[in-house]
Order: structure tokens, then C-alpha cells, then sequence
């Protein structure tokens, strides 16, 4: 008898027929199951009276029981010098040394073991369990083989053979085997499982849906099932589903590191960073050899602002795992964000030279090139191009580096190849988007924007003007996607008496709560329900949450340029905030937006989207106008590039901020930026955007077509 380990590596509960996976890891282990390591004794309990066992290799099995494995060796091996033939105190040997990670030990055992027992088809699936928790997979498959041979109707050696041919690459042999398995066992949920990570990987999402959620219904209470079912959420873009089926998972395992990790990335992609990072840090507690956790962690770190933080733990990472070129990859993007170029284009280099095909270490190089501060080897440009010809690429990194290439392109002039590349990557968002989630709706945007302006109508605004809080703090920083306002966000910040808390969510998620609150009233006709308790301490947890950002300072600064669809909700909360309104050429708008990798603007893949997106906002801003007491500064992208000194002193005595000379040199400040533009800010102020889209304008007509079509008000 063996003993059993559980999720974290925790004794289980003693099983006469398996022997668990010990130290390989949830990820591994799960594909073969608790019930790995099969050993003997049920087989031969059919066929000897166990009364007649002797004394010694009971109590072996009664100290690996206790979990005593010390003692159960040594007894068992005693047992062994006086019985060297005997198979079962082979196999028990054999598990022993599999609780404590030697597995060649175990191995050994079971390869004498089968020197006198060979038609043994426990035995040789025993065999091929060891060798797959070892590593070595082909010898696996072949224990496999040779157990189905001998045994046709073994389900579970179908399971496991399905998950070794998976790791070798043989999708077509795993999924044979899979759909083997469940035809001889049709309650098998482990392996109704392995067979939808399988077709996830494939592509074939409906099916890897539906067979988890019949592997969860048939064992609701199995903590790796639901960890699953929450992946399979999260790959359809249903975050709170997600969330939801990672925290049943740790009701069920308190100590699951990967449903922690899988929790942390859920509450990352939702917006919850501070969640994010506690559940990060609890995987790395519960595991601290996992390296992606590390990853994860400082990922929510860099998106909540804590660049250094995030620096911080990236170097320790890279302690532990000095060629993880993820690890330097990120450094290096995080390093981008404080300006530190050389350095962060060093550790992006060295991500290449570790892994010559890292897709996300060119793309990073390429945000670096499009402005001046990298230029790409004849090497580089040459690998990138093999990459894209290869049949065999990912469609995100296809994605990627069509991204990657039509920067470089469009800087050299080349600008009918340039915008070839940026289509097929557009193409590819879409495509990818369409699999996992909805599209852009044009009918819900416009039913939302419509909505918006039924709501928040000129009687509506009179009424509850003066609700919220008497503060001047806060400032909107507002506008289309790639319209200027990172750049007036940092001309104004490097006032000393201004700080900016960066690309902030908190306004939609605002807007998210008020739907709760008002009995699950969608946003925005809730608000009309909100009482002004409720409106001043939503706006007070906000301020609260802006001095967390920046510490106490005059004027503070939220530039989520989605927040112009939430103007009406802010006068309500804050009636003397600032509003400033960055505008552009549409034309240049749209260029640049499709010209940008927006994993979550999906209007932005599209130009007829882009085009009916500015349209819908052009529409919503001319209301906002009309009836929002606000003070609003509308801020031209041209006006500014053109006269910079003039427009910023304008901009200063909007704000109510005395003049200074900072603010002229924003590119000097070192402040962390971190959007699309965090490259470009760090520079003078330059021309070369005015006027883009004219280079592409034959490839533009829907763009403008569609900015231009009446829609109704």
C-alpha cells in the first residue's frame, strides 16, 4: 500500500491502489491524476489471502500509511534481503522512493519487479507512470503501450497514454486515447478534462466548454476541475465567472498555488490590482519556486504603478532564474517605463539571445524603434520575417510582430507594405477575439451612448448639480485613444504642484457599483436612483484613492481617456472638477489607434469600428458640452505641437497653477509613463505626426467613411 499526496503536496488519504505524484507539480500531475502510481495490490489481492503476508512487509505498509517513509524503507528493505524476488515489497519500495522524488529509485525497483512478473500490466502502467513523472516520456509511452496490449479495457492507462502523447507534441494520438478512455469509462471527469485542455489547445473551444462543465458537475468537489473550468472562463474573456470558479477551487485546497496564480492573473485582467497582488503573493508563499507567479505579480505591480516595485521583484526573479528570458523581457519593459532606454533595450537583448524567437522581446524592441530610440540589425529584421513565414506560428505572436514589422516599415517610408502588416495583426485581433468573446456591437455602443445622453439631460444635470463633493482636485484628462493625452497629462504633472495618478479604471468601475446599488439597474439609468450619501462617499473613495497614487498635492490628475464617456457621472461627483478635452485630427486619430496594439479596445481593429467609435464620441462630447455645468478646456493636439509655450501656459491657468519653466521640459521629468506613448514623452515636442494619415489615405476610405456618416442624435 502507497500513500496518497494531495494538492500542495499534502498526505491524502492512504489508497491500496495508488501512490500519488509527490513532487512534480499540479500542472503535470493533474494530466494522470491522484490516481498515478498503481501499484499491485488490489490485482494480487485477488488471487493470494493476504492473512498469509508476511509480518515485516505489513508493517512497511503500515509506517508508508502513517506517512513514516524513513521507517517504511528501511523495513521494507530488510524484507527484501530475505525475499529479493518479491514484487509487491518491489513495488512498495518503488513508491516510497516516489514520495521522496527519486524516481530513477523507483524506477529501478519496478524495472526488477518486471524482470519476474513482464505480462503484468499493472505493473508496466506502474512503470510508465514513474517514467512520465520523471520526464522521461517516451519511455512512458511505451509502458503505456505495452499495458494496453496486455489490457485493451484499461481506461486509465488510455488517460494517462493520451497525456504523455499530448506532452510529446502528438495531439491526434492524445485525443484517440482520451475519447478511449472515456468510451471504456464514461465517468472518467479527470480525463473529460485532459480531453478539453486538449481541444483548447486546438482551438475548439464549444466542445472544451461543455466536456468541463460535465467533468465539474461529475465531481463538483475535485479543486483541480474547478481551477480548469476557471482557465476555460477566463480564455473566453468571462473574468468574474473565472474568479468565481478559482475561489470555489481554494475553498476546496486552501494551499492550490496554481489556483492562486490562476485567481491573481482573473482579478489582474478585471481591473482588481491590489487583489491580484495579494493572491500573487500568496502563490509565491505557498510555492516559492514558482517563477511565473513571480511574473504575474510583477505584471499587477507595473499596471497598479508600482514600476519600481515591480523592478524590484523581477530582479529577485532573475536571482533565482538568471536566463529566464521572460523575466529580462519584462524588466525591460518596466525599465521602458521609467525611461531608462539603455538599460531596458540590454535586458530585452539579452531575452533574444536566450530565446532567438522571443516574439514579445522584438515587439518591445519595435515600440522602442517607432521613435527613434532602437534601431533593428539587417539580422533582427531578417529573423522576424523567417518567423512570420513560418506555417507553424502562433497567431498572437503572428499577431505581434506583423505589429513590429509595419513600425519598422512605416518608418522607413514603405507605407503600402507597412499598413499591409498592420492589417493582417488587426485581422488577427479580430479573428482571435471572435473565438473567445464577443466583437465590437455597433447597435450596443450606440444604444449605450444614446442611453447616456437620455439620462443625463439638461433637467436631469440641474437637479442634482452640487451633490457631490467641494473639491477642486481632481482633474479629467479626456479624449479619444492616441489624441495627446498622455502628453498634456505630463506637461501639467511636472508642475510641482501636480501630480498625475495615471490611466486610472476606478470611474467605470464606479459606474459598475452604481448598477449594484441600485438593484442591479444597469448604468446609466441607475444613477438616477442614487441618493447623495451614496454619491459623496463613492466621490470620497475616490479622492481617497488618488492621494494613495500620488500623496497630497494641488491638482491631481486621472487621464483614462475613456472617462468622456463618464463625464455625467463625474459632474455628479465632483461639480468643480476640471475637465480637459484632447482633440485631434480625426483622421490621425484613427490611424494611430489602428497603427496600436489595443488588446482591449475591440473597436479598434477595424477601421469602419474606429471610424463609427469617434463618430458615436463626437456625438456624446457635443452633449456633454451642452448641458454639464463642468469647466472644460478643449486642448488641440495641432495647437499644442505648434505653439507649445503658449497652449501650456494656457493649460496652467486653466488649472489654476501659477507658471513654470517644468513644464516646458516634461521630457526631462523622470516619472513613470506607461502608455502608448510612454516612449514618445520622453522627447521635445516634434511635427511628424501632424498630417500621418495622408501617407496612407488610398487604404483609409472606410476610416472615413465612417467618420463622416450622419448618425442620429
Amino acid at each position: 500500500m502507497c500513500c496518497g499526496f494531495g494538492i500542495g503536496g499534502k498526505p491524502a488519504a492512504i489508497s491500496t491502489r495508488t501512490c500519488n505524484v509527490a513532487r512534480r507539480g499540479l500542472a503535470d500531475a493533474a494530466e494522470i491524476g491522484e490516481n498515478s502510481f498503481r501499484f499491485l495490490l488490489p490485482y494480487r489481492a485477488t488471487r493470494r489471502d493476504w492473512s498469509l503476508m508476511e509480518d515485516a512487509l505489513r508493517e512497511s505498509r503500515q509506517q508508508a500509511a502513517a506517512g513514516r517513509f524513513a521507517e517504511a524503507e528501511a523495513t521494507c528493505r530488510r524484507f527484501l534481503q530475505q525475499h529479493p524476488q518479491h514484487v509487491e515489497a518491489l513495488s512498495l519500495l518503488a513508491g516510497i522512493y516516489c514520495q521522496w522524488g527519486e524516481f530513477d529509485k523507483g524506477i529501478d525497483c519496478l524495472q526488477k519487479a518486471l524482470r519476474f512478473r513482464p505480462e503484468d500490466a499493472a505493473l508496466n502502467a506502474t512503470l510508465g507512470d514513474v517514467y512520465s513523472a520523471a520526464d522521461h516520456v517516451e519511455q512512458a509511452i511505451e509502458c503505456y503501450r505495452r499495458t494496453i496490449e496486455l489490457n485493451p479495457l484499461d481506461a486509465q492507462t488510455h488517460n494517462n497514454l493520451g497525456a504523455a502523447l499530448k506532452r510529446k507534441g502528438d495531439l491526434h494520438g492524445a485525443r484517440v486515447n482520451f475519447e478511449a478512455a472515456l468510451k471504456l469509462q464514461p465517468e472518467l471527469a479527470l480525463t473529460r478534462k485532459n480531453l478539453a485542455d486538449l481541444l483548447l489547445t486546438m482551438g475548439q473551444h464549444d466542445q472544451a466548454v461543455a466536456l468541463y462543465e460535465q467533468a465539474v458537475s461529475m465531481a463538483p468537489d475535485n479543486a483541480e476541475l474547478r481551477n480548469g473550468l476557471g482557465l476555460v472562463r477566463f480564455g473566453q474573456g468571462n473574468f468574474e465567472e473565472a474568479i468565481a470558479q478559482y475561489r470555489e477551487a481554494l475553498r476546496l485546497a486552501p494551499e492550490y498555488a496554481a489556483a492562486e496564480e490562476n485567481l491573481a492573473s482573473a482579478l489582474r485582467a478585471a481591473g482588481q490590482l491590489e487583489a491580484s497582488i495579494a493572491h500573487s503573493r500568496n502563490a509565491i508563499r505557498l510555492q516559492p519556486e514558482r517563477l511565473s507567479a513571480r511574473l504575474g505579480l510583477a505584471t499587477a505591480l507595473r499596471d497598479l504603478g508600482q514600476v519600481e516595485e515591480a523592478v524590484a521583484v523581477l530582479q529577485a526573479l532573475l536571482s533565482l532564474a538568471p536566463r529566464h528570458a521572460d523575466a529580462r523581457n519584462n524588466l525591460g519593459l518596466a525599465l521602458t517605463d521609467l525611461g531608462r532606454f539603455d538599460e531596458a533595450i540590454a535586458y530585452i537583448e539579452e531575452a533574444l539571445r536566450l530565446n532567438p524567437s522571443h516574439v514579445s522581446a522584438y515587439h518591445n524592441l519595435g515600440d522602442l524603434a517607432r521613435q527613434g530610440k532602437y534601431r533593428f540589425s539587417a539580422d533582427q529584421l531578417e529573423r522576424i520575417r523567417a518567423l512570420l513565414a513560418s506555417p507553424t506560428l502562433p497567431l498572437a505572436d503572428r499577431c505581434l510582430l506583423n505589429f513590429t514589422l509595419g513600425g519598422v516599415l512605416n518608418n522607413q517610408g514603405q507605407f503600402d507594405e507597412a499598413f499591409g502588416c498592420y492589417q493582417q495583426a488587426n485581422d488577427i485581433m479580430q479573428h482571435l477575439r471572435e473565438k473567445t468573446a464577443r466583437s465590437f456591437d455597433r447597435a450596443e455602443h450606440q444604444q449605450l451612448v444614446d442611453a447616456t445622453i437620455a439620462t443625463f439631460d439638461q433637467k436631469f444635470v440641474e437637479d442634482v448639480s452640487l451633490r457631490g463633493l467641494e473639491t477642486d482636485v481632481p482633474i479629467f484628462v479626456v479624449g479619444m485613444p492616441r489624441s495627446g493625452t498622455t502628453l498634456v497629462d505630463r506637461i501639467i504633472s511636472s508642475h510641482p504642484d501636480a501630480a498625475s495618478a495615471g490611466e486610472l479604471r476606478d470611474i467605470p468601475q464606479l459606474a459598475s457599483q452604481l448598477s449594484k446599488m441600485t438593484g442591479n439597474v444597469d448604468y446609466p439609468a441607475g444613477v438616477v436612483a442614487v441618493n447623495e450619501r451614496t454619491v459623496r462617499d463613492l466621490a470620497q473613495s475616490y479622492l481617497e484613492r488618488l492621494y494613495e497614487r500620488t500623496g497630497a498635492v494641488q491638482r491631481i490628475i486621472d487621464k483614462a481617456p475613456v472617462n468622456f464617456m463618464y463625464l455625467g457621472l463625474i459632474s455628479l461627483l465632483f461639480p468643480h472638477a476640471r475637465i480637459i478635452h484632447c482633440q485631434r485630427e480625426a483622421m490621425d486619430i484613427g490611424l494611430s489607434c489602428y497603427f496600436t496594439k489595443f488588446t482591449s479596445l475591440s473597436w479598434a481593429w477595424r477601421l469602419e469600428d474606429i471610424g463609427f467609435y469617434y463618430a458615436q464620441y463626437e456625438r456624446l462630447m457635443a452633449h456633454w458640452r451642452a448641458v454639464l455645468p463642468l469647466q472644460m478646456f478643449e486642448s488641440s493636439y495641432e495647437a499644442l505641437i505648434a505653439d507649445p509655450a503658449t497652449v501650456t501656459r494656457e493649460l496652467l491657468d486653466f488649472c489654476g497653477l501659477p507658471w513654470n519653466d517644468r513644464c516646458l521640459e516634461f521630457y526631462k521629468a523622470d516619472s513613470t509613463v506607461q502608455t502608448a506613448s510612454r516612449v514618445q514623452v520622453r522627447q521635445p515636442i516634434y511635427r511628424t505626426s501632424v498630417g500621418h494619415w495622408k501617407n496612407y489615405e488610398s487604404h483609409l476610405v472606410p476610416l472615413r467613411r465612417a467618420i463622416e456618416q450622419p448618425h442620429e442624435a
